[in-house]
């Protein structure tokens, strides 16, 4: 009987320390995004649609309210090659790509692919206050 509790105590033990260790290790991942001024987190993902349309959709969450938030550049990468990068100084795309006296952005931008290529985006996420400002890079997972 003895034995039997010394056995529940020493598991309890060890699930007890696997859950702080885990812990410990989603805070230093989350830390890690964290490690902008003026960025807290951000998002983003590629889809293509069955007609070819390329979609990057992201999101940039700031530190607090921001004067401008959102993304500054996306490139778009076909079958491992940058193919076009949009800018938000591009009046066509500012829109949709930057927000302002914001906390957060959610944008887009579109692109005419080619059915069945497989495409990637590296997004440049942006956040400006005060004159100072932060970016933070992101590439997408693959899409196809």
């Amino acid at each position: 009987m003895k034995r039997m509790i010394n056995m529940k105590r020493f598991f309890t033990t060890i699930l007890c320390l696997f859950l702080v260790f885990s812990m410990i290790g989603t805070s230093t991942a989350f830390a890690a995004i964290e490690s902008n001024a003026y960025i807290s987190s951000f998002s983003a993902a590629v889809s293509v649609a069955s007609d070819g349309t390329v979609t990057v959709n992201f999101g940039t969450f700031g530190t607090g309210k921001m004067d401008k938030i959102g993304a500054s550049a996306i490139t778009i990468y076909e079958n491992g090659s940058p193919r076009t990068t949009y800018y938000y100084t591009n009046s066509n795309y500012t829109a949709t790509m930057m927000g302002s006296n914001a906390y957060h952005f959610y944008g887009y931008v579109t692109y005419a692919g080619t059915k069945g290529n497989t495409y990637q985006a590296h997004i440049t996420h942006y956040a400006e206050k005060n004159g100072g400002n932060g970016t933070e890079d992101l590439w997408t997972a693959y899409a196809t």
